[in-house]
């Protein structure tokens, strides 16, 4: 039986665990509802949310050296995972009920450089 986004319940919790060489500043903020949280430190750091059916939306900016690796997760059936060692990076998340989406920027010797994916939770692109 296949279970669709209708009948599924929404998590309760979703996590952002922000990891990579240890001591790699970053900054940026989360938006859910209209309230804005902000995200600045070192790694490892993780962060929880309750989105409670409303849209969440982040962005991770990478300060300085280091490599940096960006864990988004549900608990149930969504997961992306990013990783960036580029100066100057990127990440950004908008997760729903439909799934998560995700890109990546970094820039490098002037060229600017994005990638993306999205996943939804009966597993298609």
């Amino acid at each position: 039986m296949r279970v669709t986004s209708k009948e599924r319940t929404a998590p309760q919790e979703v996590t952002l665990r922000i990891t990579g060489e240890p001591g790699t500043r970053f900054s940026g903020a989360c938006l859910v509802g209209g309230e804005k949280r902000s995200l600045n430190g070192r790694t490892p750091e993780r962060y929880a949310f309750e989105p409670r059916g409303k849209k969440l939306e982040c962005e991770v900016r990478k300060e300085g050296e280091g490599a940096l690796e960006i864990i988004f997760a549900d608990g149930e059936s969504v997961r992306s995972v990013q990783r960036t060692n580029a100066g100057e990076s990127t990440v950004r998340f908008v997760y729903s009920d439909s799934g998560i989406s995700s890109s990546t920027s970094s820039v490098s010797m002037d060229r600017t450089i994005t990638s993306s994916g999205g996943s939804s939770p009966d597993g298609s692109p």
